[in-house]
């Protein structure tokens, strides 16, 4: 099976997808529309985030439901794409924007300061809050901006003694559509918070 590929998004914003083989190019990337069918296997967020990621030192994601078990399983392995795809780089910041009932934040609390522990022996600076409303998108300084449609939570439920617990192209996918857009400048992720600070403040 394949993810059909359209045109890119420049006028009418038509579909576009990527092959089930290897993810697309650095040279290639466009601005576009992904859509992924239901049932679908063959899809990674390696295969469909790891070239955007590239060369971004400043990452941003929000998606108010990383609450369960399975939903931090694929914030870890979302995660794990951006230590290899930035595995060059020196520095990289990554800010959860997420939410949870109040009685469970502290839980919360707990498992991201321990992940941002281990993040940290690689290089990688991890941050939160739990100010999420609804939007769910990827936003990064190397320009580009992913809009998730339901957020990380794009595979179907799967039997973790099965080969799916560790490889993602053996899930089968819920439907979902995600847009890939490129502006010229996106500023830091903590600087584009302090903006909006000083704008909540004048206010």
């Amino acid at each position: 099976e394949q993810i059909e590929y359209n045109q890119p998004v420049a006028t009418a914003q038509p579909t576009v997808t990527v092959p089930e083989t290897p993810s697309v190019q650095p040279a290639q990337l466009q601005t576009c529309i992904k859509e992924i069918r239901e049932n679908q296997k063959g899809i990674s967020y390696k295969k469909l985030f790891g070239d955007y990621i590239k060369g971004a030192h400043s990452i941003k994601l929000v998606d108010p439901f990383i609450r369960y078990y399975y939903q931090i399983d694929n914030l870890l392995e979302f995660l794990n794409v951006v230590k290899e795809a930035t595995a060059d780089q020196t520095e990289v910041k990554v800010h959860l924007s997420t939410q949870n009932e109040e009685d469970k934040i502290p839980e919360m609390i707990d498992i991201f300061d321990e992940l941002a522990d281990e993040l940290a022996a690689v290089g990688i600076e991890f941050t939160y809050d739990f100010d999420a409303v609804h939007d769910r998108y990827i936003k990064m300084n190397n320009g580009w901006t992913i809009t998730l449609g339901r957020g990380l939570d794009i595979f179907d439920k799967y039997n973790k003694f099965s080969i799916s617990k560790v490889n993602q192209e053996e899930r089968r996918c819920k439907k979902s559509i995600i847009t890939f857009n490129r502006e010229e400048f996106v500023p830091e992720v903590e600087e584009e918070e302090a903006e909006e600070e000083e704008g909540t403040a004048d206010t």
